[in-house]
């Protein structure tokens, strides 16, 4: 799946497939995944030069939160990965998993220059 986030309407038919029996710590509309890409560029504005950001990949639980020990299980949640290509960001996979402590976590590819890749992942992920 590679959705173009401009496509409301393909994204918002996916998140309701998705989230077809979910009650709790859902996605309620494709403005939130945009509000999540202005808060990923602005995170990668601050370290990382426009021309490095292709391939980069975010994990993205909007619900993200931690529970503890006692809680017995981690409760699902929705959540999405982008990927930030030559043409913008794409949505290139949603599922429910378990509940995740960091709303997004940035994944970097190999490709980028090895400084690069460790100035990158200790900045963002730290």
């Amino acid at each position: 799946m590679k959705i173009n986030v401009t496509n409301v309407a393909k994204i918002t038919a996916t998140i309701e497939a998705v989230e077809s029996k979910s009650k709790a710590r859902t996605i309620e509309d494709a403005s939130q995944i945009n509000a999540c890409i202005n808060d990923i560029e602005n995170r990668l504005s601050t370290i990382l030069p426009k021309t490095f950001w292709k391939g980069i990949t975010a994990r993205v639980d909007l619900n993200a939160q931690s529970f503890p020990n006692c809680y017995n299980g981690i409760p699902m949640s929705t959540i999405i990965r982008l990927e930030r290509c030559s043409s913008g960001w794409f949505m290139t996979g949603i599922y429910r998993g378990e509940t995740q402590t960091k709303e997004i976590l940035f994944v970097v590819p190999t490709a980028l220059d090895a400084k690069i890749l460790s100035h990158v992942k200790n900045s963002i992920n730290g």
